[in-house]
């Protein structure tokens, strides 16, 4: 029976029945699909849970023998002269590890994309692994490697550089996913170190933390937590990208676009409020510039701006 047909009878139904009747029936048919929809829903929700606790990250351990199908690099960052190879001489866990080596300051970081459930608390680890370079030891901390999550609404945080060279260090990352839930997994091999520089990276792991069910309460007081007044001269101020807000901020704002004539008005309550006369007006070098309207063949209306 097809979905129009299932309609008329079931319309045709309804118009044989009484009120009652007819609220009975359609209650007793939520009622229904609620069920069906819990029953889905319970077997599919251990399906769910074992996804989650599964490491949504591909190749974490560089086991595989192609790493191009899982961690990207950058096309800016491509053809610098960098040696990317699997390592199985040194490896922390299983058979190889990644080596990122080169011996010219160049900027590499290797990328994953993946998605996690909105607002869910996770933790990045992994091995790194480096040789010194000549900025670490002048005292450049912040040039060695390290991992971090990227995301669209920006850098949800990156571990601190390893501090010891020549030897395997855990690092990890504690985050929550955010909206939309797309992160990308990123290993910042090489932020322009000079000399020759080696970076191993090996068992990086994404996984889920536990956070216990236990209600967190908030006091909310009207008690100053200062007797002294503000200062006036404290000030702040709130900042939000605009590249988005453009279009609708100067959307239907600029008058007489086409510097036609205006036309004629079909009320007239408070003119001089409602509809301001806002002529265009020159500005810098005004002095040695002709402003009239040519009417010789516009683009628009009647008329345009000659200058």
């Amino acid at each position: 029976m097809s979905i129009r047909r299932f309609r008329i009878t079931l319309r045709a139904f309804d118009e044989s029945l009484g009120t009652t009747q007819i609220l009975m029936l359609r209650s007793r048919l939520f009622l229904a699909l609620f069920a069906g929809a819990l029953v889905l829903f319970a077997a599919m929700y251990p399906q769910v849970v074992a996804a989650i606790k599964e490491d949504p990250l591909r190749n974490g351990g560089f086991e595989a023998p192609t790493l191009a199908e899982t961690w990207q690099v950058d096309s800016s960052e491509t053809n610098q002269g960098i040696l990317i190879t699997a390592d199985a001489v040194n490896s922390k866990e299983g058979r190889q590890s990644l080596l990122v080596e080169a011996d010219h300051p160049v900027h590499l970081t290797l990328r994953q994309e993946t998605f996690l459930p909105i607002g869910t608390l996770w933790r990045l680890s992994g091995w790194v692994k480096f040789s010194r370079p000549e900025s670490l030891k002048n005292g450049n901390d912040d040039a060695g490697p390290r991992i971090g999550i990227e995301a669209q609404a920006g850098d949800q945080g990156f571990s601190p550089s390893p501090t010891i060279a020549e030897d395997w260090q855990r690092e990890s990352v504690l985050f929550r996913a955010p909206s939309p839930g797309r992160i990308t997994v990123a290993l910042r091999a090489l932020d322009g170190q000079e000399g020759k520089t080696r970076v191993w990276f090996d068992d990086i792991r994404l996984e889920p933390v536990h956070e216990s069910p236990q209600e967190e309460s908030v006091t909310i007081s009207d008690v100053r937590l200062s007797k002294r007044p503000i200062d006036l001269k404290q000030g702040g101020q709130f900042m939000e990208p605009l590249c988005d807000l453009l279009p609708s901020m100067i959307a239907q704002q600029v008058v007489s676009t086409s510097f036609e004539e205006e036309p004629p008005w079909t009320q007239s309550y408070k003119r001089e409020v409602d509809k301001p006369f806002r002529p265009w007006y020159p500005d810098g070098s005004v002095h040695v510039a002709q402003y009239s309207f040519d009417t010789d063949k516009p683009f628009n209306g009647a008329r345009s701006q000659k200058i």
